[in-house]
């Protein structure tokens, strides 16, 4: 079991009008948002709201290699990766294959003229190493730049560092600084492909994994991308330029394949460097496996509340060298050791498994999602350069809470692929539960394009019933409150429309069939103060979403909006719309007002919620230059959304917030959510999964008096904790529970509504302690949307009888030792 520390956090948000507040730990305490409400002074002491919780902290199972280089001449070593004069190899420590990279040459360029960089000659390197990491620089490598390569242990970055006279001179010329690199051998025919691991939009026949998309040849562009050969992936972190001042640009880059392999280049503007602050150094940053985590998500649902109120969450993550679908549960405060779902079968050709999804159903039982992605030769139906590659839908369930940690189906450790063919690739799963807890999945195949739709009874029976003829569909699947499925489809290339279709179950006979309904479309003109383009399609294009159903039947959508062909308008915006079963209505259609517009900067699927008041909450990330946010928004029922404030911030990396989903009918165990109420999950520095909540607490009271292993002689004790870091001392209480078993299988005591961190017990009844006994107690807090988790359990012991008369033995009374250290003895007291 691991227990998450918490950290002490300085921003905040009102959320639904009350005075609830979300604590996030930040390293700059000083720095809170000026347009949050309810902001704490940053000199309140430590010992205010907190609901902030790191899970906690991957732990990467790679190998760490020796950062200290070993010099052989002109080269160095560093177990696995070897770096000379322009030329470094480097080693997956995943499956170990070998990447190459060659520095090709470097330029100044003024419009359409190219001035090369001559080659410096070659010098002796400088290294430096240090308890934490090992650099090796080339001086002189091109006229005016020094190369260096950083080295920690496990991932390797190179650097450019700008000398003075080329700093003038590209500050004085408006050049731009142009590097280039080649990976030898590095090709589309050879199943290498170039993919934005942020969101992106692919060329029309290009062949996508389930959570990338594939750069055209020549695409600019200042995202992380990722880098596939065969089975194996690098990550290339977005290129920066660093001035002496610690100022930060990121850098276009293009990447396009040649004869030769994968030529990347970068490049650096001279315009930034007329302000910059001498030192310059670019970073292009080629990094050696450094993710070891993943949360981000196109529509799938990755957290869930049982009705214990514990929390289940999957994700992606590296484990025993592979990246697998991970889970893991706790109560807000304690969580436990992430397992795998299923292990990657390298004997079927999966290498990695990609983004899980989760849902539960009115038994508790868990139910997961996945798909892999592998090699198999005998995988005809991807065709072209990617042939034999693929993905398979995978499905498992966990019972009782997930209780054992079972993943499983009709036996299958791990659970089923799903798919019924062996197609490229199948993506966009997804799946709901509906009142009679049959499970409903759906997702869409590639290469040819299908849609798939899957019945799973609770016995685990999986009928196929028919799918929808649609092509490049992101799938979300919701059930209203009377029990229909409901299809929400995003058209993702050249379409601007959401697709509604209902599952008519007696429809065909008794086998059910598709029913359309209403398709919502977006306007850009909907969006406050940004007009049409001129030229432009008249409606947004949608691609991917996320949905709610509220307890008034209505169901609730968000998706990403793009407009497809209007220059600077070709970004990311968010939309939301209502959907009414009963007239078969789309309501409130619009654009969510985002502050501090930055285009290309809101990513990933907005997610949301409905609470029992039926007012639906948003949260979306918005990745910055200096710090990256994420935002909050909520629409009251019948009313208009608020404009959305930062609800938190790192000037570290978040990746896609995932917010506590509410089933789509009454009766389910997760089927209830209080006003207010606000549960999220955020990935942040690639290694630390964080949980956070507005609502109820996330912290265990700490107990104090009577300390733990320790007797009284007092039946009627007094028990004193301290109060909890989120309790405001007006709508906080405590529950103190005391049970002659630390299993509290029968509870002597229970006490509730306690507003003071204290308690005496009555005299009465079970609140006399008897003597000679061991209790145990222990207390959990609670506020308007409930209970927190129990904190630590002490031992008492109670003992009222003083010992009884005994004997002296030795001296004996009145005798005389003979000896001035005499051995005195006496009888065991009896008590």
């Amino acid at each position: 079991m691991r227990t998450a520390p918490w950290k002490i956090g300085l921003t905040a948000t009102a959320i639904a009008g009350a005075a609830t507040t979300i604590w996030w730990g930040v390293a700059d305490r000083g720095a809170a948002p000026t347009d949050a409400p309810g902001v704490v002074a940053a000199n309140e002491p430590d010992v205010i709201r907190d609901n902030a919780k790191t899970m906690f902290k991957l732990i990467d199972d790679r190998k760490t290699r020796n950062f200290a280089f070993k010099i052989e001449g002109d080269r160095v070593d560093a177990d696995g990766i070897v770096a000379s004069r322009g030329e470094m190899t480097f080693t997956s420590q995943v499956t170990g294959k070998t990447l190459k990279q060659r520095l090709t040459g470097a330029s100044l360029i003024d419009g359409d003229s190219r001035d090369p960089l001559e080659t410096g000659e070659a010098v002796k390197p400088s290294v430096e190493q240090s308890d934490k990491r090992g650099s090796v620089r080339y001086p002189g490598f091109y006229a005016g730049l020094d190369l260096e390569y950083r080295y920690d242990g496990k991932d390797v970055e190179e650097f450019f560092h700008v000398n003075n006279d080329l700093h003038q001179r590209l500050a004085g010329s408006g050049e731009d600084l142009e590097v280039r690199t080649i990976f030898p051998g590095v090709s589309r025919e050879g199943g290498a492909l170039v993919s934005a691991l942020t969101p992106g939009v692919a060329a029309p026949d290009a062949k996508l994994a389930p959570d990338n998309v594939e750069l055209p040849q020549g695409v600019v562009g200042k995202d992380s991308v990722e880098l596939t050969v065969g089975p194996d992936r690098w990550t290339l972190p977005a290129a920066v330029a660093i001035d002496g001042r610690g100022e930060k640009l990121a850098l276009q880059r293009t990447f396009r394949f040649v004869p030769e392999g994968l030529e990347v280049s970068v490049r650096l503007p001279g315009a930034w460097m007329k302000t910059a602050d001498a030192p310059v150094v670019v970073d292009p940053s080629v990094i050696d496996n450094t993710r070891a985590m993943q949360n981000i998500t196109w529509n799938e649902r990755s957290m869930v509340v049982d009705s214990k109120g514990r929390h289940h969450i999957v994700y992606r993550g590296v484990h025993q060298g592979y990246w697998k679908a991970m889970y893991t549960s706790g109560d807000g405060n304690i969580w436990d050791d992430p397992v795998p779902v299923a292990n990657v079968d390298t004997a079927k050709g999966e290498n990695q498994h990609y983004i899980p999804t989760l849902a539960i159903d009115g038994t508790d039982t868990l139910h997961a999602l996945f798909n892999d992605w592998g090699y198999n030769p005998s995988n005809a139906a991807a065709r072209g350069p990617h042939s034999g590659w693929g993905h398979r839908v995978h499905y498992a369930r966990c019972t009782n809470r997930c209780a054992l940690k079972d993943w499983s189906w009709n036996g299958q450790a791990g659970g089923k692929i799903l798919t019924p063919t062996s197609a490229y690739w199948q993506a966009y799963q997804h799946m709901a539960i509906d009142q009679q807890n049959v499970v409903h999945i759906a997702f869409e195949q590639g290469d040819p394009y299908a849609h798939f739709y899957f019945q799973i009874s609770p016995q685990g029976v999986l009928v196929q019933k028919p799918g929808l003829p649609l092509n490049y569909h992101a799938t979300n699947l919701v059930v209203d409150n009377s029990n229909v499925v409901h299809y929400l489809g995003a058209d993702y290339w050249n379409s601007y429309n959401v697709r509604h279709f209902i599952w008519n179950r007696a429809a065909d006979g008794g086998d059910g069939a598709w029913e359309q309904r209403a398709q919502l479309q977006i306007r850009p003109d909907g969006e406050a103060g940004r007009p049409a383009v001129s030229g432009c399609h008249p409606y947004f294009s949608n691609h991917r979403l996320a949905s709610s159903t509220a307890p008034n039947g209505r169901i609730h959508v968000t998706m990403q909006l793009y407009n497809h062909w209007c220059g600077t308008e070709y970004t990311w915006r968010i939309g939301y719309g209502e959907y009414d079963p009963a007239t078969d209505t789309w309501a409130a259609a619009q654009v969510l007002n985002m502050p501090n517009y930055v285009q290309g900067q809101h990513e990933h699927v907005a997610q949301i919620t409905v609470d029992n008041n039926n007012t639906a909450h948003v949260v979306w990330l918005r990745n910055g230059a200096t710090q990256n946010l994420v935002f909050y928004a909520r629409r009251p029922s019948g009313g208009v959304f608020t404009n959305g404030v930062k609800l938190l911030r790192s000037v570290g990396s978040f990746d896609a917030p995932q917010m506590r989903p509410r089933l789509s009918f009454p009766a389910g165990p997760n089927s209830s959510v209080p006003a207010g109420l606000l549960d999220l999950v955020v990935l942040e520095n690639g290694g630390e999964l964080r949980y956070f909540s507005t609502g109820a607490p996330v912290d265990g009271p700490i107990l104090d008096l009577p300390r733990d292993h320790t007797y009284t002689n007092i039946t009627r004790p007094q028990f004193q904790w301290r109060r909890i870091p989120s309790d405001d001392n007006t709508n906080t209480t405590y529950e103190l529970e005391i049970d002659t078993t630390p299993l509290f299988s029968s509870i002597r005591v229970s006490k509730t509504g306690l507003t003071q961190p204290t308690y005496t017990l009555s005299g009465s009844g079970n609140e006399v302690l008897s003597d000679g006994q061991f209790y145990y107690w222990r207390v959990r807090a609670r506020n308007a949307n409930g209970f927190g988790p129990f904190g630590p359990i002490f031992e008492l012991g109670v003992d009222t009888t003083p010992p009884a008369n005994f004997n002296l033995i030795a001296p004996a009374d009145g005798s005389d030792p003979q000896t001035k250290t005499p051995t005195f003895t006496w009888e065991t007291a009896v008590d």
